[in-house]
């Protein structure tokens, strides 16, 4: 096995925005749309829409870090990076913690689906839908990610001829009074329904593996808050719409409700299978990102280091390569793919061992490596890597090997966006 290798960048722009949209779409449509709609009223779509902005401010900022940083780990990333081990430790710790939390609960409620078609306990429809994203996440990203498009793309198409059909069925004297218990509910409901918009975050945890991440971790960072809060306001109009505001908070499944009272039985089937594929591509998203914070933890030895070890045939894996002590620039080429157009496209990845190497980026100019001769650094420059200029490539370049230059422990690779050439090798 390797011990830190690289992984390949599998993931396109609808493989990245479906992990987020698929994670936001949850809950926060099948259950709190309604709660909202009873303790705010049909004004609970400002709510949302508060919400959302917040969420894409964040998003802004986190597509800012990703891009500078397009590694595994997200935000435990970011944060170590910034504020030094102990806080990401902490933060470390506590997503991982967060997301198995998270993914306990999403099994759960796909058990609970699962018990309504099938004869299957929850229990075993949890630990069965469990096993299968677990085993489908082993044999690969682009496995994994296929699959959650397929299962937004078919989510999506539910929501979206519900609202639809159920346009037709709404009462505008529902509507009123638009604010039937004033302004003042208005910010606790945009704290419940924050939760909702969460999901988003981890894309920046599989950021490693999105194809051309400069383009592709802005796109879907902030294009996936900004669909999921146009979907859930959507939603949220169509519920305050079909029941009086008299009734709403008695109603405890209002998309299941309202299917049920347009389709019949088979309405609230197809509105229950799309809460079953919610839960599934929650679920699915939450495994793989949580995978990726390990992987980030391990390779800072804040776990154990096997949980960092990706073995050297996996199709998720660079190919590795030797001499774990010095500097290696080669193209990430696909293993399974003979395309050398694609081969082409993909970008470099540098490998540094020893002190902290920076690519320093003037603006409009070719990036260049600082060899670490700042205060306080020791070493000399790697050999295999000229010093001076890298040109063609620009973005971030840098990492520390804690055996010190030439130690037996290789570093994590960071991808240097490529603009033409190949950088120079001795």
């Amino acid at each position: 096995m390797s011990e830190q290798n690289g992984l390949l960048r599998q993931l396109g722009f609808w493989d990245a925005l479906t992990i987020g949209v698929g994670t936001m779409i949850g809950a926060g449509i099948f259950l709190l749309s309604g709660v909202a709609v009873s303790v705010t009223g049909p004004a609970a779509i400002f709510s949302y829409l508060a919400a959302g902005l917040i969420c894409v401010i964040t998003a802004a900022s986190t597509a800012e870090l990703a891009t500078g940083m397009p590694t595994s780990g997200g935000d435990y990333y970011f944060v170590s990076r910034a504020l030094g081990p102990l806080f990401g430790a902490i933060s470390g710790i506590g997503i991982w913690l967060s997301l198995t939390f998270a993914i306990a609960f999403y099994l759960f409620g796909l058990g609970e689906y699962l018990a309504q078609f099938t004869p299957v306990t929850p229990f075993w429809g949890a630990l069965g839908g469990g096993l299968l994203l677990v085993a489908l996440n082993i044999i690969g990203a682009k496995e994994s990610g296929r699959l959650q498009v397929a299962i937004v793309l078919i989510l999506l198409v539910i929501l979206g001829g519900f609202s639809g059909l159920a346009t037709f069925s709404v009462e505008r004297q529902n509507f009123t009074p638009f604010f039937p218990f004033g302004t003042s509910p208005l910010a606790s409901t945009t704290a419940l329904v924050f939760v909702s918009f969460l999901g988003f975050v981890k894309i920046a945890a599989v950021a490693e593996e999105i194809k051309d991440p400069a383009k592709n971790l802005p796109r879907t960072l902030i294009g996936s808050v900004v669909l999921v809060t146009l979907l859930y306001v959507i939603i949220v109009l169509i519920i305050a719409g079909l029941f009086p505001q008299e009734t709403i908070g008695a109603v405890r499944d209002p998309l299941t409700a309202a299917a049920r009272s347009l389709l019949g039985p088979f309405g609230a089937g197809v509105i229950i299978f799309a809460g079953l594929l919610a839960t599934l591509s929650s679920a699915n998203a939450s495994i793989f990102a949580a995978s990726r914070i390990n992987l980030a933890m391990a390779r800072d030895r804040m776990v154990p280091n096997w949980l960092a070890a990706i073995h050297p045939q996996a199709p998720d894996a660079l190919p590795r390569h030797p001499g774990h002590g010095g500097a290696h620039a080669e193209p990430s080429a696909d293993r399974k793919s003979g395309d050398a157009r694609q081969n082409r496209q993909r970008a470099p990845t540098v490998q540094l061992c020893g002190p902290e190497h920076r690519l320093r980026v003037p603006s409009g100019g070719p990036a260049s490596l600082v060899p670490p001769h700042v205060p306080g650094a020791r070493g000399a420059l790697p050999p295999g890597v000229r010093g001076g200029s890298l040109p063609g490539h620009r973005g971030l370049l840098g990492s520390v090997c804690p055996g010190g230059l030439g130690g037996a422990d290789p570093v994590q690779p960071w991808v240097v966006r490529r603009l033409g050439t190949q950088p120079r090798r001795d």
